[in-house]
């Protein structure tokens, strides 16, 4: 055997270290970070945080914490480019030719994601996909072949969190993370527990007869408080916006040209001022006011943080429509959210009842969005089909107009029943005649034929009426031991009402406000401007240009818009349905009536009575379709089950002639259900 020579002997290579190696592997697998970073920060992290950065409203309307609102921003800053990057490790381990294959797949779609966001505008439909498609095609190409351009695309990376820094540091929402705290310590000198509701869109003539009192009938809690307190009955509103009203209300401060409703915008207010002398139960809406250091953030029914990420993922997909979308996301998706937590629903409302049980000097506060749209309510809190996408809200016709106050009332009534509920429990826990109690109203509504019922349309030339409705809210304030009632007709605004609780209180205001106590105010005049700022969807966080009437036309229309004028006179049994032509027909058979001639009907889904279950659902309470064989202004008979229990006129808005009316829950039986309408000649 030859043995082998010093010639033949191979030295094996020297081992590379450890510490290299993994440092290839990690600037490989960053960089490789940074470029998803960078591609999903483009498509859909910016995009989201410029959304949301201008939607403090939703994260309100979510009961989001400061923690969720950091949460949401890590989120969509990291999800999205730490879920490929597994994906992509995982597909590695198989084939590293897949692994290429499926990064430069994300860089395509990224790129294409962003192109739709882009060019949207200039390019619609198939043909704006087609675009992206292509471009971002172009895109992955361009990164696979040219070296700088994926150096580039890496340096980008850095962009993803300066848009997160941005949305947490400077955006409206992230003004939300900023506590300011109690301002300083204000002792009243006159203490009591203090009570407040703020309504939401509740119009002075939304309550008063002609003769300018209480509809004591149809809403006898509002009587009952006004029988045991001040009514100041000549108070307007500031603003058509509730992001603008209700911090008028509790601050006084003057509205500034631009900011959100939240305590770093108007840092003094309610809360701020008795925050660190009495304990504080808040529940406020759409406004952010009591910092979170005074305030538990009360998450909605179904809110917090999966909420919002559900929002935003429904943002994203309207983004990415090969068609514009219907509305602005920064708007539109805060009113999504005001429909699925059941506006003005017991639990909405129950954990501000539950408080009053608390005796004791304290703060019970609570801004509930009654009778706000959608008007889906009975008075006795029972609820009807909403027919929203099919009944316009900037109201064409008086016909449809006057449905809409209809519902709106007995909406109002509903609201009636949560303030009965709220003296209730004061007077089971016997505080009711020691308490401050102050209940108004944000803004109004109008139902004027061809004005938008907030007047939140740029197109729309406001009336005087629709100025009026908007204008005057009501605005009621118990003192303690107060036992009789007052009427004061002074000139008053919601710029007032701040004051005129520090004046009972005894609580100095330290800081400039727009209003006096109420109880100061000067004695009204006829040629006395009363107005507001209007503020349109498109800007809802700013003052818009200012609109009024005198007293002397707003009181006018006020009588003649007043509940009596609008439905029957008290005491008829019927009067919720009593609106129309020929009153009288309502709650009568139609067996008895020969002269009425039976019109075609097409129901509209939101009608259909085929299967009622009213003991444990809801009922088609509007009765909503097309009538073909009838002429618009024809007056017509609704009828459930051969009782008739509405009249109104057919009208034309451009699908034909057709027909809507509001009918009692009592209407329908359990299963099928027969509507028929009648011409009346």
């Amino acid at each position: 055997m030859t043995e082998p020579t010093t010639a033949d002997v191979v030295e094996p290579a020297p081992s590379e270290p450890a510490g290299p190696r993994w440092t290839a592997l990690l600037r490989r697998e960053g960089a490789t970070y940074l470029e998803l970073l960078a591609v999903t920060g483009l498509a859909f992290a910016q995009p989201l945080f410029a959304v949301f950065g201008d939607a403090p409203d939703q994260f309100v309307y979510r009961g989001a914490t400061g923690a969720d609102i950091r949460l949401f921003a890590l989120v969509v800053l990291l999800a999205a480019p730490t879920s490929a990057w597994i994906a992509e490790v995982v597909v590695g381990l198989v084939s590293t030719t897949a692994r290429r294959a499926l990064h430069l797949l994300v860089i395509w779609g990224c790129v294409a994601a962003f192109l739709v966001q882009v060019l949207r505008g200039p390019l619609d439909g198939w043909l704006l996909i087609g675009a992206a498609v292509v471009l971002g095609a172009g895109a992955a190409y361009g990164y696979d072949h040219i070296g700088p351009l994926r150096l580039w695309i890496r340096f980008l990376g850095i962009a993803p969190p300066v848009f997160a820094a941005l949305f947490l540091l400077t955006s409206a929402t992230g003004q939300l993370l900023t506590d300011t705290g109690a301002r300083a310590e204000a002792r009243p000198a006159h203490p009591a527990p203090v009570v407040m509701i703020i309504f939401d869109e509740l119009a002075l003539d939304s309550l008063m007869d002609s003769d300018g009192t209480i509809d004591a009938e149809l809403y006898p809690n509002f009587a009952r408080l006004a029988a045991g307190s001040h009514w100041f009955r000549n108070t307007t509103t500031v603003s058509n916006s509730t992001w603008q009203a209700v911090p008028a209300i509790l601050s006084s401060k003057p509205l500034p040209e631009t900011g959100t409703p939240t305590g770093q915008t108007y840092p003094d207010n309610l809360f701020t001022l008795l925050g660190q002398t009495m304990p504080l139960d808040v529940s406020e809406s759409v406004t952010r006011l009591c910092p979170e250091s005074l305030c538990k953030v009360k998450t909605r029914p179904s809110g917090g943080f999966p909420a919002i990420m559900k929002d935003a993922a429904r943002v994203m997909r309207y983004r990415l429509r090969p068609h514009q979308p219907p509305y602005n996301p920064v708007t539109g998706i805060a009113d999504a959210a005001h429909d699925e937590w059941e506006v003005g629903s017991p639990a909405s409302f129950d954990p501000f009842l539950d408080g009053l049980a608390t005796t004791g000097d304290m703060v019970h506060f609570v801004h509930i969005i009654l009778p706000h749209q959608p008007f889906v309510q009975y008075p006795d809190g029972r609820n009807y089909t909403d027919p929203t996408e099919e009944l316009s809200t900037t109201w064409p016709d008086q016909t449809l107009a006057d449905l809409g106050r209809q519902r709106h009332l007995l909406q109002t009534a509903s609201a009636d029943r949560l303030l009965g509920m709220t003296l209730d429990a004061l007077e089971a826990a016997g505080t009711y005649d020691e308490s401050l109690i102050t209940v108004v109203a944000d803004h109004g509504i109008t139902f004027d034929a061809g004005q938008d019922l907030r007047l939140l349309v740029d197109e729309v030339v406001p009336s005087e009426r629709g100025i009026t409705e908007l204008a005057w809210v009501p605005f009621f304030l118990k003192e303690p031991g107060q036992t009789g009632p007052t009427v004061n007709d002074a000139d008053v605004s919601v710029y007032d009402v701040l004051p005129t609780m520090a004046d009972v209180l005894g609580v100095e205001l330290k800081w400039e406000v727009a209003g006096r106590s109420a109880f100061d105010a000067p004695a009204s005049s006829p040629s006395d401007d009363k107005g507001f700022y209007r503020t349109t969807n498109g800007t809802i966080f700013e003052r818009g240009p200012e609109v009024s009437v005198t007293e002397e036309v707003g009181h006018r229309i006020l009588r003649e818009n007043a509940i009596d004028r609008f439905l029957p006179a008290v005491g008829d049994p019927q009067r919720w349905w009593k609106r129309g032509p020929h009153r009288d027909l309502v709650g009568t058979d139609v067996a008895d009536h020969d002269e009425l001639a039976p019109l075609s009907l097409e129901l509209d889904p939101v009608s259909d009575a085929d299967d009622v279950q009213p003991d444990g659902g809801l009922v088609p309470g509007i009765v909503l379709g097309s009538v073909p064989d009838a002429d618009v202004g024809d007056q017509v008979a609704v009828a459930v089950n051969g009782t008739i229990r509405a009249t109104t006129e057919v009208w034309d808005i451009g699908d034909g002639p057709q027909v809507a009316a509001l009918v009692a829950y009592e209407s329908f039986v359990e299963g099928a259900n027969e509507i028929e309408v009648y011409v009346i000649p």
